[in-house]
């Protein structure tokens, strides 16, 4: 148990400090897993929002994840009321939406769900 100790000179064993650093480290994860847990169960439990939309932009994010490409895909959608939503969709969806396109836009917070034409 010496090395769990405070050594003559006042400094902090080895050992201490990396068993408090370690538990430092561990709680940092959990309290970012719980969290990204807690704001999706918000997300979730939120009612999916419909509105009159038209497809405004589109853009892609390509992220380069250890040689592998990733794309993103975005649409930013002006909702009728005036307001730019730019939402996440999958790359069939992007590939549908034109510029332009009049329609209704379904939606849960930063979720798009469905994008369906007038």
């Amino acid at each position: 148990m010496g090395s769990f100790q405070l050594m003559a000179n006042g400094n902090i064993s080895f050992p201490l400090f990396f068993t408090i650093f370690f538990i430092f480290f561990i709680l940092i994860i959990a309290a970012t897993i719980f969290y990204h847990i807690k704001l999706e169960s918000y997300k979730n439990k939120r009612a999916p929002s419909k509105v009159e939309a038209a497809v405004l932009q589109k853009r892609t994010q390509v992220n380069d994840l250890s040689n592998q490409n990733n794309t993103d895909y975005f649409v930013t959608f002006q909702v009728e009321s005036g307001a730019q939503i730019e939402l996440e969709v999958s790359s069939t969806d992007y590939r549908q939406l034109v510029d332009g396109d009049q329609g209704s836009l379904v939606y849960q917070g930063d979720r798009y769900l469905r994008f369906s034409r007038i």
